[in-house]
């Protein structure tokens, strides 16, 4: 009983404390965002499987971006589609090196762009998105490394801001804000009434909103940032390299970004991130998918859990970073749909229970249904500062809301028992994509995003 009370207060009071971290708390004192000292040279790297779909606006993304020291670097990890046809028909490539089974980063061949000079292209045999990772840091020749979805588009000021960033020469990584791309898309809002499809996306760009706006913002005022996404993360190309580069992990974020903290701790070197810096990647737009994705999620944290167990059980009560990490994401996200569980128990007492107990859990009730109300509230006004979504995605959110509280967090509870069972039990494919599918919708968000800022 104790320690389920423990659960209920931890569960209250840690998100009320992200809150008030981020609303109320004062910021650091920052030099005015002028010009960096210099633009430094970044390596993009893009893994690909299976990403004839999005590979046209992945380029196009990039070549709408405001920086233009950047080389690009897309790795073909085995597709079984036409991505390496449709790369070589936009880019117009040419060969500039064969390789074989014994090159040493496995690659079948190196590819250089006709049209644009700086995209390059490795044709490797499947070995999975770390291994792809990989191949691509040991061919860059930039000093900072970008790791990029294929499905996800920068805003135009992103890399420009990371440049800023990186001129502190103790930043060794670097996080950006991601948002959902069909939260732009006007097909999908317009037909909210009548779509499946719009409520699921709505609820994940609330859950976005959510994440980058309150709990990872609060956690890098506490420089106790434990995740760089995977979509969008800056390395200085050092420290990925003492690392040992990424791990075979479907939690391959979260493992790079507690690998760097662990092996910085103690020093003045840092993990910083930066809301202002965009990034838009695709969501699933259906429960099967969303599923297929959360359960890979989930058993990448397990796997970080079980293979840092030792590093976060020696410093969680002395480290923001581990304590949040263990604490907050594992004991308290367990127990995050106990509203919902009780939302539930309250409708069943209210037919068959008495008035007082009735009243109780109309209180408990209300109670949520105002806390979760604000902490919406807040991650919107906070991203209106950063980053803003179209005024039509924003007041569907109403809908995710109650979505959330009556059915989405059930879900969830749903995805950390089933993920966790599934990493113990199966332990086959925990190395590959397992990908969902992406969404076949042509939008020109990078135009998009530079009208909306």
């Amino acid at each position: 009983m104790i320690f389920l009370e423990l659960i209920i207060f931890l569960s209250t009071v840690l998100p009320l404390f992200h809150i008030l971290n981020v609303l109320f708390t004062r910021r650091r004192r920052k030099q005015a965002p002028s010009a960096a000292k210099r633009n430094k040279k970044m390596s993009i790297l893009i893994p690909c499987y299976n990403e004839e779909d999005t590979a046209v606006m992945s380029i196009e993304g990039l070549l709408a971006m405001a920086y233009e020291d950047y080389e690009a670097v897309y790795i073909n990890d085995g597709s079984k589609d036409g991505t390496m046809n449709v790369l070589t028909k936009a880019l117009d490539l040419e060969a500039v090196q064969c390789a074989g089974a014994d090159h040493p980063l496995g690659l079948k061949a190196i590819y250089r762009s006709k049209k644009h000079h700086h995209f390059f292209v490795l044709d490797k045999a499947n070995g999975g998105k770390s291994e792809a990772l990989n191949a691509g840091i040991q061919f860059a020749h930039a000093d900072i490394i970008v790791t990029l979805d294929a499905d996800s588009v920068l805003a135009p000021d992103a890399l420009t801001l990371m440049n800023r960033a990186f001129d502190d020469e103790n930043v060794v990584a670097a996080g950006g804000a991601i948002h959902i791309t069909q939260g732009y898309d006007p097909q999908v809002y317009r037909r909210r009434a009548r779509s499946r499809r719009f409520v699921l996306i709505a609820l994940q760009v609330l859950e976005y909103l959510k994440g980058f706006y309150i709990f990872k913002l609060s956690l890098a005022k506490q420089e106790a940032t434990a995740i760089i996404s995977g979509a969008f993360g800056v390395f200085q190309k050092d420290i990925l390299t003492q690392s040992g580069g990424f791990r075979k992990t479907l939690g391959e974020d979260i493992d790079m970004t507690l690998r760097i903290q662990q092996m910085i701790q103690k020093t003045q070197r840092k993990v910083v991130y930066l809301p202002s810096a965009l990034c838009c990647t695709q969501c699933p737009e259906s429960f099967k998918d969303l599923t297929k994705q959360r359960i890979r999620w989930h058993k990448g944290f397990m796997n970080c859990i079980c293979y840092y167990k030792k590093f976060i059980l020696k410093t969680f009560l002395t480290r923001s970073l581990t304590f949040h990490f263990f604490v907050e994401a594992l004991l308290v996200g367990i127990t995050s749909c106990l509203f919902t569980v009780c939302t539930y128990v309250f409708v069943f007492v209210a037919i068959f229970a008495s008035p007082e107990v009735v009243s109780v859990f109309g209180i408990y009730f209300a109670f949520g249904l105002l806390f979760n109300i604000l902490y919406a509230a807040s991650a919107v006004a906070v991203s209106l500062k950063y980053n803003p979504y179209p005024k039509a995605m924003l007041r569907t959110l109403v809908l995710a809301v109650l979505v959330d509280i009556l059915f989405y967090r059930y879900y969830t509870l749903f995805i950390y028992i089933r993920g966790t069972v599934a990493y113990f039990i199966n332990k086959k494919g925990q190395h590959q994509w397992n990908k969902v599918a992406r969404s076949k919708r042509v939008l020109a968000i990078s135009s998009v995003l530079e009208n909306e800022r």
